[in-house]
Protein backbone atom coordinates (compact mmCIF):
# COMPACT_ATOMS: atom_id res chain seq x y z
CA UNK A 1 0.00 0.00 0.00
CA UNK A 2 2.79 2.39 -0.55
CA UNK A 3 1.46 3.67 -3.80
CA UNK A 4 -0.83 5.91 -1.04
CA UNK A 5 2.66 7.44 0.10
CA UNK A 6 2.80 9.20 -3.29
CA UNK A 7 -0.84 9.66 -4.23
CA UNK A 8 -2.63 9.97 -1.01
CA UNK A 9 -4.17 13.00 -0.32
CA UNK A 10 -2.06 14.30 2.44
CA UNK A 11 0.48 14.89 -0.56
CA UNK A 12 -2.12 16.71 -2.53
CA UNK A 13 -3.03 19.19 0.63
CA UNK A 14 0.91 19.58 1.66
CA UNK A 15 1.20 20.85 -2.35
CA UNK A 16 -1.61 23.21 -2.74
CA UNK A 17 0.47 24.85 0.75
CA UNK A 18 3.72 26.53 0.77
CA UNK A 19 5.27 24.41 3.51
CA UNK A 20 2.91 21.97 4.23
CA UNK A 21 1.29 22.11 8.65
CA UNK A 22 4.53 21.28 10.01
CA UNK A 23 4.64 20.20 13.78
CA UNK A 24 2.79 22.12 16.16
CA UNK A 25 0.44 23.30 13.94
CA UNK A 26 -3.89 22.42 13.63
CA UNK A 27 -4.98 21.66 10.97
CA UNK A 28 -9.38 21.27 10.93
CA UNK A 29 -11.46 19.86 8.28
CA UNK A 30 -15.22 21.17 8.38
CA UNK A 31 -18.02 20.61 5.80
CA UNK A 32 -21.13 19.47 6.14
CA UNK A 33 -22.66 15.48 7.28
CA UNK A 34 -22.04 13.24 4.79
CA UNK A 35 -19.41 14.51 2.67
CA UNK A 36 -16.41 12.60 3.50
CA UNK A 37 -14.60 14.08 6.38
CA UNK A 38 -13.61 10.77 8.07
CA UNK A 39 -12.77 8.72 4.73
CA UNK A 40 -9.68 12.36 4.28
CA UNK A 41 -9.45 11.85 8.09
CA UNK A 42 -8.77 7.98 7.39
CA UNK A 43 -6.47 8.47 4.03
CA UNK A 44 -4.57 11.33 5.98
CA UNK A 45 -3.99 8.93 8.98
CA UNK A 46 -2.97 5.96 5.76
CA UNK A 47 -0.44 8.45 4.52
CA UNK A 48 1.18 8.78 7.76
CA UNK A 49 1.03 4.98 8.77
CA UNK A 50 2.59 3.70 5.35
CA UNK A 51 5.45 6.29 6.02
CA UNK A 52 6.52 4.41 8.71
CA UNK A 53 5.09 7.86 11.09
CA UNK A 54 2.96 6.87 14.12
CA UNK A 55 -0.73 8.60 15.08
CA UNK A 56 -2.90 8.60 17.72
CA UNK A 57 -6.55 8.60 16.76
CA UNK A 58 -8.73 10.08 18.80
CA UNK A 59 -12.36 9.56 18.75
CA UNK A 60 -15.03 11.67 20.01
CA UNK A 61 -18.15 10.28 19.55
CA UNK A 62 -17.21 6.68 18.69
CA UNK A 63 -15.78 3.66 20.42
CA UNK A 64 -12.24 2.29 19.12
CA UNK A 65 -14.32 -0.55 17.40
CA UNK A 66 -16.33 1.89 15.17
CA UNK A 67 -13.38 3.25 14.46
CA UNK A 68 -11.14 0.87 13.73
CA UNK A 69 -14.39 -0.70 11.06
CA UNK A 70 -13.93 2.78 9.12
CA UNK A 71 -10.19 2.24 8.61
CA UNK A 72 -11.35 -1.62 7.20
CA UNK A 73 -14.02 -0.20 4.83
CA UNK A 74 -11.66 2.40 3.64
CA UNK A 75 -8.38 0.33 3.51
CA UNK A 76 -10.23 -2.69 1.25
CA UNK A 77 -11.60 0.43 -0.77
CA UNK A 78 -8.17 1.93 -1.46
CA UNK A 79 -6.65 -1.89 -2.21
CA UNK A 80 -9.47 -2.46 -4.71
CA UNK A 81 -8.92 0.69 -6.03
CA UNK A 82 -5.33 0.46 -6.83
CA UNK A 83 -5.70 -3.49 -7.50
CA UNK A 84 -3.45 -3.76 -4.67
CA UNK A 85 -2.38 -6.98 -4.33
CA UNK A 86 0.10 -7.60 -1.97
CA UNK A 87 0.18 -8.92 1.89
CA UNK A 88 -2.29 -7.79 3.74
CA UNK A 89 -0.94 -9.26 6.91
CA UNK A 90 1.98 -7.17 6.52
CA UNK A 91 -0.14 -4.03 5.84
CA UNK A 92 -2.11 -4.80 9.00
CA UNK A 93 0.87 -5.27 11.19
CA UNK A 94 2.13 -1.95 10.00
CA UNK A 95 -1.15 -0.35 10.71
CA UNK A 96 -1.62 -1.93 13.99
CA UNK A 97 1.88 -0.82 15.26
CA UNK A 98 1.85 2.67 14.19
CA UNK A 99 -1.69 3.49 15.02
CA UNK A 100 -3.30 4.06 18.54
CA UNK A 101 -7.03 4.49 19.07
CA UNK A 102 -7.99 6.90 21.75
CA UNK A 103 -11.80 7.43 22.67
CA UNK A 104 -13.16 10.23 24.87
CA UNK A 105 -16.89 9.23 25.27
CA UNK A 106 -19.86 11.33 26.81
CA UNK A 107 -18.11 14.34 26.83
CA UNK A 108 -15.00 13.19 29.02
CA UNK A 109 -11.97 14.90 26.67
CA UNK A 110 -10.13 16.93 28.32
CA UNK A 111 -6.40 18.23 27.20
CA UNK A 112 -4.53 17.46 30.45
CA UNK A 113 -6.52 13.70 30.05
CA UNK A 114 -5.25 13.60 26.53
CA UNK A 115 -1.25 14.94 27.84
CA UNK A 116 -1.91 12.07 30.43
CA UNK A 117 -2.48 9.50 27.55
CA UNK A 118 0.48 10.47 25.84
CA UNK A 119 2.54 10.41 27.90
CA UNK A 120 2.06 7.25 29.14
CA UNK A 121 2.09 5.88 25.90
CA UNK A 122 5.54 7.78 25.21
CA UNK A 123 6.64 5.64 28.70
CA UNK A 124 5.53 2.86 29.03
CA UNK A 125 5.10 1.29 25.12
CA UNK A 126 8.17 3.76 23.76
CA UNK A 127 5.13 5.16 21.07
CA UNK A 128 5.77 8.86 20.25
CA UNK A 129 2.90 9.88 17.96
CA UNK A 130 3.75 12.63 15.08
CA UNK A 131 0.17 13.00 14.47
CA UNK A 132 -3.02 13.23 16.07
CA UNK A 133 -6.25 12.28 14.17
CA UNK A 134 -9.29 14.64 16.10
CA UNK A 135 -13.23 13.12 14.58
CA UNK A 136 -16.31 13.73 15.39
CA UNK A 137 -17.74 11.12 13.41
Amino acid sequence: MRELTSIGLLKMLEGSSKRGLGPGNLGVLISRAGVGKTACLIHIAFNKIFSRKKIVHISLEEGPEKVISYYNVIYHDLAKALKYTDDYDEDRALIDGNRIIQAYLNGSFEVERLRINLNNLADQLDFRPETLIVGWF
